[in-house]
């Protein structure tokens, strides 16, 4: 019984270290072009609070800070 609980404790284990989180660019998780968004949304997923942005001006400004 414990050797099963220690087996399955490593294979728990093991499936973590398998699905890491991986860091990617904005660029590179979008590959598409830019020039063609229209509307960002933002949202807060401990509040619900969404902030949308549709002011190309606004868009621009915020795709290149980020």
């Amino acid at each position: 019984m414990k050797t099963q609980k220690v087996v399955a404790l490593l294979l728990f284990i093991s499936l973590l270290t398998g699905c890491s989180l991986e860091t990617k660019t904005l660029q590179e998780f979008y590959e598409k072009d830019f020039d063609h968004v229209n509307k960002i949304v933002i949202f807060d997923g401990n509040t619900g609070y969404k902030k949308t942005i549709t002011d190309n001006k606004n868009i621009e400004d915020f795709l290149s800070e980020i």
